[in-house]
């Protein structure tokens, strides 16, 4: 027990003798913290950003969708036909997922809302 006094006479002795140093990295540490916590909310911001942007250009691209399938119904039966067709098939597909995917989340939530409204 004595032996845990003196321990802990020793550490109070040291906080007392270095306490500005102790503050100086307990700040810094701090400060780092702040830092990085404020990064990484302006990653999530950004990237938030970046994919209702893309969701929107999605959107554009499937709003267009039936003139190029109309497109690809009437071309040739040649190579390029085919693979008209095939993207046209595949872009379909993209278009109803991402159709599904828009109808499950629902748009009335307000982060979806709101970066939307700042996409537009």
């Amino acid at each position: 027990m004595i032996l845990a006094w003196c321990a802990l006479a020793v550490f109070f002795y040291l906080v007392v003798k270095y306490w500005r140093s102790i503050v100086a990295i307990a700040s810094v540490l701090v400060v780092l913290g702040i830092g990085l916590g404020l990064a990484f909310a302006a990653l999530v911001i950004v990237v938030a950003f970046v994919a209702g942007i893309y969701e929107q250009h999605r959107i554009k691209q499937c709003e267009s969708l039936p003139e190029r399938s109309a497109r690809a119904v009437v071309a040739r039966e040649d190579y390029f036909g085919e693979k008209l067709r095939a993207d046209v098939a595949a872009e379909e597909l993209s278009c109803r997922e991402l159709a599904v995917r828009i109808t499950k989340r629902g748009t009335s939530d307000f982060w979806t809302s709101f970066v939307l409204s700042l996409t537009q």
